[in-house]
C-alpha cells in the first residue's frame, strides 16, 4: 500500500460548486455570499493497511473484498479494538469532507462509532463523533470504485487529522477505507435555498412532515396519488433573462418515486408557464454536489422572463416523492464537462435509461444513431471501446473530443444473426465527474423466420364474439381480462381471424390456470367460418394447468393440438364451448402466427414407395440433425448461429397433407411419414454416397428437409437468392420428391471435376474407377449438394 494518502480522481460527481455554511439560517429565502461558495476536489485516501493506517486489539483481515480488495472487521465489544487513519501535510484553515466506505451486512453493527479529529487523536481535538449504520450501502458519493458515507465536515487548523473506529458498538465494525475530500473555491455565481416551510414554500394535499432528517433536519413526503398533492417552491427577485441551475436535494430509500416530477416555470407556477418536468429517482441519494450541509441533484436549466422562477413536484409517481430543499444557482464558467446522450430527441438517463429496438426477423439488422452532447462549459473526452451486449454490434464515435456545446454520434446494430430476446448494457467511459462510466440499457427482439407477425384477438376485442352466459373478470389474463362460463350452460365463445394468405399456421390459446377449471375445455379450429365441413381438429384442454408452450407479448401460450393448421382461404376461426365441460371455461386470447412449409412434390402422393421408406421415430432425428448443422457450418456461420441451431427445437409430428416440414417460432416440426411417401434417413449422413449413383435411394430424403428448416431458423426464407450459391440452392427448393439431396456446402472444383467427368463416363455406359473418386471426397472434406 502507499506510504502517504493516496490522490485519487473524482468520478461520480458532476462539478458543480459546493459550499460551508456555519449554522443554518432562519426559515427564510437565502442567499449566499461568494465568499461561502466552495466547489469539490479529488480524494485523499487512507485504506486499511497503508502507512496512515494503524490498529490496536483483536482485528482480522479479509482480503477477498472492500476498497482495493480488503479490508479488517472486529467483533463487537467494550472499544478495546481500535482502527486508526491519520492524515498528514493538510493545508491550515482549508475546509474536509470526511468520508467512509464498507461492505455492509446484515451482521454488521447499526452504531459504529467513527471518531474524527482536528489533529491527533487526543480528546481535545474531538470534533465529532458519529454513529454508521454499516448494514446500509455507503451511497452519500461514489468515488474512485466505492460509495462513500459522509461522517463531519472538518476545518483543520494544523497540517493533519485523524478518524478512529472502536468496537464499541452492537455487531461487527468494519475497518476499511477513509478519505478527506478538500472542499476548494471560491467560484464566482449566486445561490439561493428554499426549504420546505420556508418562505417562498407551499403545499396543497395531504403531506406529512418528517423532522428526523433531510436538509435543515426537516422533509414533508406524499404517497404514490394522481397528482392532487403538490409542493412549490417559488423564488422571487431573480434576474430576467439570466440562467438559473435548479437542483433538488432528498432523503433516498427503496420506496421512494423513481419518477418523481419536478416542474420548472418561467414565473409563478401556472399551466401557461410550464417549461419542462423532469423525472427524479429518489430511491437514489443526491450526489451531484455539496452545499450546505447536504448533497445536491441538478434538475435542469431555465433562464426566466421575469424576476420569478417557480418549481413544482407533485405525488404523480410511482411511490413516495420528496418535498425537501430546492436550490437555484447562476451557472459558472468552473462548471466542467456534462454529458448528455440523446435517442433521437429522447435523452437518455445514465445508469436507468433504455432504448428499445423493437422487434425484426433474422437476417434483418436493426440500427440506433445515438448522440452524445457535452452540456458543459469544459473538453469532454470520451473513451473507446464502447461496450455491448451480446447480440449487437457498435460503430464508434465520430470523435472523442467535444468542446462546450458539441455533439458527436455512434451507431448500436441489433444484427439479427440468431433468434431470441436480446438486452444488456451500452457503457463507455468519459471525463465527466458524474456520469462516468455512461450506461444504459438497450433491447430487442429477433424472431425466427421472415414471415408476417402473430396476430392476437383478446376476449372481448375486434374479432371476438361470444353466446350464452360468459362472465368478464378483470383482474388477469391477456390484457387484464378474461372470461368465464360455468359448465354446461350453452355458452360458446368465437374468434375470426379474417384477411389471411392461405397457408400454414400455428394456433395457440391462453387462459389463467386454477383446480375449478375444466380439464376438457373444447376448442375447435375451422378452416373458415365456424361449421362442420369446415372443421379442422377438436381439441380438449385441461385449463387446470397454466399454458407453457411459449410467451409472447406478456402472456403465457398453449398449441391447439399439433399447433398446425392448413388454411385454404382467408378466414380462421376459433371457438370454445362449454358442453360437457366438467369445469369452469376460461375465455380469454387466441394467437395465431404463420409458419413456413416444405412441401412434397404432389405428383409423388400416395402410399410409401418402399419398405426401405419409413416414418420417424425420436431416435431418427439427433443424427441427422447434427449433420444438417454440421452442412451449414461448412457455409461459415458465425459463432453465435451455429449456437443458436444447436439450440433449436426440433419435433415429429402429424402435419397437414402435403407437408413434409415447418419452421416458426416454436422451432421446427417434421411430419412423421413424410406426407405418407416415406423418409429415407441416411445412416451415414456425413458422406452422399447414396445419391452419387445412378439410382437414388427411395423416401423423402431427412437430411435435406432438416437441411432446408434450419435454413428458415437462420432467417432465409423460401427461395431466398443470398449470392451464395450453396445457401441459394437449399434455400430455393419448396417442394422435394424421394430419393432428392440438396445441401449447402458443395464440392470443391477439384473433385467436382473429377466427378462431372465420372458421371459422363457413367451415363455412356463407361466403367471408371469409383474407388479414385470416393478417396478424393474423404481426402478433401466437401460435401456433396446434389
Amino acid at each position: 500500500m502507499a506510504s502517504s494518502p493516496i490522490l485519487h480522481s473524482a468520478i461520480h460527481r458532476r462539478k458543480i460548486a459546493a459550499s460551508h455554511r456555519s449554522g443554518r439560517p432562519g426559515r427564510r429565502l437565502m442567499f449566499e455570499s461568494l465568499e461561502d461558495r466552495r466547489v469539490l476536489a479529488p480524494l485523499l485516501i487512507v485504506d486499511d493497511g497503508d502507512a496512515g493506517h494503524s490498529q490496536s486489539g483483536a482485528w482480522t483481515n479479509y482480503g477477498t473484498a472492500g476498497f482495493a480488495g480488503d479490508l479488517r472487521y472486529a467483533a463487537a465489544g467494550s472499544g478495546t479494538s481500535t482502527a486508526t487513519w491519520s492524515f498528514s501535510d493538510l493545508s491550515p484553515g482549508q475546509d474536509y469532507l470526511v468520508l467512509a466506505t464498507w461492505i455492509p451486512h446484515a451482521n454488521r453493527a447499526t452504531n459504529s462509532p467513527f471518531s474524527v479529529y482536528n489533529g491527533t487523536a487526543v480528546p481535545g481535538n474531538l470534533v465529532a463523533t458519529t454513529p454508521v449504520n454499516q448494514r446500509l450501502t455507503p451511497g452519500d458519493i461514489f468515488d474512485s470504485g466505492a460509495g462513500w458515507k459522509q461522517l463531519a465536515q472538518l476545518t483543520v487548523s494544523g497540517s493533519t487529522a485523524t478518524v478512529q473506529l472502536t468496537n464499541a458498538a452492537n455487531g461487527y465494525v468494519i475497518a476499511d477505507a477513509v478519505a478527506l475530500q478538500p472542499v476548494t473555491g471560491p467560484p464566482p455565481g449566486s445561490s439561493w435555498i428554499i426549504d420546505d416551510g420556508d418562505l417562498g414554500y407551499s403545499q396543497l394535499g395531504s403531506w406529512t412532515s418528517y423532522s428526523s432528517g433531510g436538509f435543515g433536519g426537516d422533509l414533508d413526503y406524499a404517497p404514490s396519488g394522481s397528482g392532487c398533492c403538490v409542493a412549490t417552491w417559488q423564488f422571487d427577485g431573480l434576474t430576467p433573462a439570466v440562467s438559473y441551475d435548479v437542483y433538488a436535494t432528498w432523503l433516498g430509500n427503496t420506496n421512494r418515486a423513481t419518477d418523481a416530477p419536478f416542474s420548472l416555470y418561467d414565473g409563478t407556477a401556472g399551466p401557461g408557464n410550464l417549461v419542462t418536468t423532469v423525472p427524479i429517482d429518489q430511491q437514489m441519494q443526491p450526489d451531484d454536489f455539496f452545499d450546505s450541509g447536504a448533497w445536491w441533484e441538478y434538475v435542469g436549466q431555465l433562464t426566466p422572463t421575469g424576476p420569478t422562477l417557480s418549481v413544482r413536484l407533485t405525488d404523480d409517481a410511482n411511490g413516495f416523492v420528496i418535498a425537501d430543499a430546492i436550490q437555484v444557482r447562476q451557472p459558472t464558467a468552473l462548471t466542467v464537462q456534462q454529458i448528455a446522450v440523446l435517442d433521437g430527441a429522447v435523452n437518455i438517463p445514465n445508469n436507468t435509461g433504455s432504448s428499445a429496438f423493437g422487434s425484426t426477423a433474422i437476417g434483418s439488422p436493426l440500427t440506433k444513431v445515438f448522440t452524445v452532447q457535452n452540456q458543459g462549459q469544459q473538453p469532454l473526452l470520451l473513451t473507446q471501446p464502447i461496450s455491448v451486449p451480446a447480440g449487437f454490434t457498435v460503430t464508434g464515435f465520430g470523435q472523442t473530443t467535444l468542446g462546450a456545446g458539441e455533439s458527436t454520434t455512434f451507431s448500436v446494430t441489433l444484427t439479427a444473426l440468431v433468434a431470441g430476446n436480446f438486452s444488456g448494457l451500452v457503457s463507455f467511459d468519459n471525463n465527466d465527474p458524474d456520469d462516468n462510466p455512461f450506461a444504459f440499457t438497450v433491447s430487442g427482439t429477433v424472431t425466427n423466420v421472415a414471415l408476417p407477425g402473430a396476430i392476437i384477438i383478446d376476449n372481448g376485442g375486434p374479432g371476438h364474439s361470444a353466446v350464452g352466459l360468459w362472465h368478464n373478470w378483470p383482474y388477469g389474463g391477456h390484457d387484464g381480462d378474461v372470461a368465464w362460463a360455468a359448465p354446461r350452460t350453452c355458452s360458446f365463445s368465437t374468434w375470426s381471424f379474417t384477411g389471411l394468405t392461405p397457408g400454414l399456421y400455428r394456433v395457440s390459446a391462453t387462459w389463467l390456470a386454477n383446480t375449478n377449471r375444466a380439464t376438457n375445455a373444447q376448442f375447435e379450429v375451422y378452416d373458415g367460418v365456424a361449421n362442420t365441413p369446415n372443421l379442422l381438429a377438436t381439441i380438449l384442454v385441461n385449463q387446470q394447468m397454466a399454458p407453457n408452450d411459449f410467451t409472447d407479448s406478456g402472456s403465457s401460450w398453449e398449441d391447439l393440438g399439433a399447433g398446425i393448421f392448413n388454411i385454404t382461404g382467408s378466414i380462421l376461426t376459433v371457438t370454445l364451448a362449454d358442453k360437457a365441460a366438467n369445469g369452469y371455461v376460461i375465455a380469454d386470447a387466441i394467437r395465431i402466427q404463420p409458419v413456413a412449409p416444405l412441401l412434397a412434390v404432389s405428383s409423388d402422393a400416395g402410399a410409401l414407395v418402399s419398405t426401405e421408406a419409413r416414418s420417424l421415430g425420436a431416435d431418427d432425428l439427433q443424427p441427422l440433425l447434427q449433420a444438417a448443422i454440421g452442412r451449414w457450418d461448412a457455409t461459415g456461420l458465425a459463432s453465435e448461429q451455429l449456437d443458436y441451431l444447436q439450440s433449436v427445437s426440433v419435433q415429429i409430428g402429424d402435419l397437414p397433407d402435403g407437408v413434409l416440414g415447418v419452421a416458426g417460432e416454436l422451432g421446427i416440426v417434421i411430419d412423421y411419414s413424410a406426407d405418407g411417401r416415406g423418409w429415407f434417413v441416411d445412416p451415414t449422413p456425413w458422406d452422399d454416397f447414396e445419391f452419387l449413383t445412378i439410382e437414388h435411394p427411395v423416401g423423402v430424403d431427412l437430411l435435406t428437409v432438416l437441411t432446408h428448416e434450419l435454413g428458415h431458423m437462420l432467417g432465409y426464407p423460401d427461395g431466398h437468392d443470398s449470392g451464395h450459391e450453396a445457401i441459394t440452392a437449399v434455400m430455393g427448393i419448396d417442394a422435394l420428391a424421394p430419393g432428392t439431396r440438396v445441401l449447402p456446402g458443395g464440392l470443391k472444383p477439384a473433385v467436382a471435376s473429377q466427378w462431372n467427368e465420372v458421371a459422363s463416363d457413367l451415363l455412356n455406359g463407361a466403367d471408371d474407377d469409383w474407388d479414385s473418386l470416393l478417396d478424393a471426397l474423404a481426402s478433401d472434406g466437401s460435401r456433396q449438394s446434389d
